[in-house]
Formats: structure tokens, C-alpha cells, sequence
């Protein structure tokens, strides 16, 4: 009788182990990126509700989820739940740098006001002001103090990425807020410099970026300043086939107006990755 009862305890065992294996414990920081993802709000309330939130951390990388897909009310109820809204990993940087790359001004304003620094880095360590994409966006970080000189790891700054996407209210908010015009990044490259390029990722139009090059100029832009390449702004203006803010370069520093003549040989040349990276 002993016997039967440790093989029907025996049977028990196995049969729960069977049972658990085919419905296992779901991981609940995978259950809540799926839910964020998913924009399902009430599943979300549900979850802070029954507290299956099992960390700061996992409710952190939630939040930056909600940033980069866009859904501010993921966003308030994270940020009302313990989200870290200064979290920061060198996958995703910080959720307010991933909401200034995005462009999304209003959950910007939502993570300033949850105590988010203005200064916060994104994956590479490149500060917010760096990645903000639109004249609103940078409004919302210099109210809040956001220091407009502070670099990436290579010296590029804010006035840098905003000359190279061409986006002229952005360039103009920067210089009437004391950016330097002149500002070098680590391989001597300028603003107007990096306006010069020919950024892939860029939208803006030839005409945008004249537009741009005459906001630097009326700032104190100098001309003719070159990098560590040897190069100036001219010259990948002509080599970049820029021909109509190259030939109003020269006219500017009284050089002969620029030819449709071939492009510079690219050896030496300092070129601009999708990333807005210089390399060499």
C-alpha cells in the first residue's frame, strides 16, 4: 500500500512537471515590451494594477519603447509607475534622446516635465541637442536648460547636425541662442562644412541649405576655414555638386565663381556616414 501511494505521489510529480513545461511562467519584462508595443493601454493598466511589473529597469525599457513608437499615454503611465525617465543603455541611449530623434516634441515635453535632463545621451553618447530634428524640439530643450556646446564623442555639437540636415528655423534658433558659428569638431570640421556635404539622410534642398549658409554668414561664419583634411566648405560644395551654394560661397570670399568641372578626387576627403559620423 506504501508502494501504490509513492507511485501515485511519483505519477503527481511528473504530471505537474509535464504541465508546467507546457504552460510555463511567461516572462513578464517580455510581456510588457509585447503589451507597450501593441499599444494595448487597458492590458497595461491591468498589469501595474495586479503589480506584475517586476522592475524599475524592465519598466525603463518599456518607456523607451513607448518613446520610439510614438504612444504618449504608454509613456504617462510608465512614467507614473516608476519608469526611470533618466535610463540610459548603450543599446537605446536615453528615452529623451529617442524621442528628440524621433521628433516627437510632445512626449519631449512629457519626459522634460517627469524630470528627464535636458542633457541626456543617446546610444553613442551624443547628447539630445544633437539629435533633435526640428526648431520645436530644441525650443523645449534649451527652456529646460540643455547645454547646446556639449559634444559627441567625435566634437560634433548641435549647430554641426543641424547644418548637415539643412533645416534653416532649426540653425537659426541655435545661432540666436549663442551657438558658435565656428565651432570645430575633432577632425576640424566647421558647421559650414558639414552644410557642404552631401548627407544622404538629409532632406533638405539646395535652396534650404543657401538658406542656412546665409544664417551662418550674418552670424559670423568665417568662409574659408578648412580641416584637418586641408578642405573647405567650398570645396565640398563643388565636389558635392552644390554648384548654386558653391558659386555663392566664392562670390562671399571674393574666390573665382565655382565650375561644373569634376568633383575633387576623394582621397584624404572626410566623408558623411547615414549616422551623421565623419570618418575618415
Amino acid at each position: 500500500m506504501v508502494l501504490a501511494c509513492r507511485w501515485v505521489v511519483i505519477g503527481l510529480a511528473v504530471l505537474g512537471g509535464a504541465i508546467q513545461q507546457k504552460n510555463p511562467k511567461p516572462s513578464t519584462a517580455h510581456d510588457l515590451d509585447s503589451i507597450v508595443r501593441s499599444m494595448k493601454h487597458a492590458e497595461l493598466e491591468t498589469a501595474f494594477l495586479s503589480k506584475q511589473i517586476p522592475s524599475v529597469e524592465d519598466c525603463s525599457r518599456a518607456l523607451v519603447i513607448a518613446v520610439s513608437i510614438g504612444d504618449p499615454r504608454a509613456v504617462k503611465l510608465l512614467l507614473a509607475h516608476n519608469a526611470n525617465a533618466n535610463y540610459w543603455s548603450s543599446r537605446t541611449g536615453s528615452p529623451l534622446a529617442a524621442a528628440c530623434f524621433a521628433d516627437r516634441p510632445s512626449i519631449v515635453s512629457l519626459l522634460l516635465n517627469a524630470g528627464s535632463s535636458p542633457n541626456s545621451l543617446g546610444p553613442s553618447k551624443c547628447p539630445a541637442v544633437c539629435a533633435a530634428r526640428s526648431a520645436g524640439t530644441m525650443q523645449l530643450l534649451i527652456a529646460a536648460g540643455a547645454n547646446l556646446e556639449r559634444a559627441c564623442p567625435d566634437g560634433q555639437r548641435a549647430i554641426h547636425a543641424a547644418c548637415s540636415s539643412g533645416n534653416p528655423a532649426l540653425v537659426s534658433l541655435l545661432v540666436e541662442h549663442h551657438a558658435d558659428p565656428n565651432a570645430k569638431d575633432h577632425h576640424g570640421n566647421t558647421p559650414l562644412i558639414y552644410l557642404c556635404f552631401n548627407d544622404p539622410d538629409a532632406l533638405a534642398t539646395e535652396t534650404f541649405r543657401i538658406k542656412v549658409f546665409r544664417i551662418l554668414k550674418r552670424s559670423g561664419a568665417k568662409l574659408d576655414l578648412r580641416n584637418s583634411a586641408g578642405l573647405a566648405a567650398i570645396d565640398y560644395a563643388r565636389s558635392n555638386r552644390l554648384f548654386r551654394l558653391a558659386a555663392e560661397l566664392a562670390r562671399s570670399i571674393k574666390d573665382q565663381p565655382a565650375k561644373d568641372g569634376a568633383p575633387l578626387p576623394r582621397t584624404g576627403m572626410w566623408r558623411l556616414t547615414p549616422t551623421t559620423r565623419l570618418a575618415a
